[in-house]
């Protein structure tokens, strides 16, 4: 199975062990609980997608954010992302304000945010 961490590991020999009899000494309970598990175990290691939060999700890539910066309109967006749109074209592609020979600013505390969101959160994903 795809990511199957120690927590996983822990459930699932629980499941093939004599504790399940313990926790649940009914027949019904038993196979209930591993089916819960069984569940658990296909929907992590089906093909996913990872949930990006709106306020993680860069506006050009519709993705997490990477290196993000603040443009001076004060949008932020993935460096590599805004870096490729200027060299066409010098207009802020959300509110169209000129952005010639205007810096690009580390977004340092949204790098760390999102960094902390995917760390702590990042265990959510769609099916696709």
């Amino acid at each position: 199975l795809k990511n199957f961490n120690a927590e996983d590991r822990k459930r699932w020999e629980v499941i093939n062990t004599h504790k399940v009899i313990n926790i649940f000494p009914e027949d019904y309970w038993k196979r209930l609980f591993a089916r819960c598990i069984d569940i658990i175990f296909r929907a992590r290691s089906a093909e996913a997608i990872d949930f990006v939060p709106v306020e993680y999700m860069c506006p050009i890539t519709l993705d997490w954010f990477h290196d993000p910066v603040v443009a001076a309109s004060g949008v932020s967006y993935s460096r590599d992302a805004i870096n490729e749109h200027l060299e066409s074209n010098k207009i802020d592609p959300v509110t169209r304000v000129d952005l010639t020979d205007t810096p690009l600013y580390a977004n340092i505390t949204l790098r760390r945010a999102v960094e902390h969101y995917r760390l702590h959160f990042g265990r959510f994903r769609v099916l696709a």
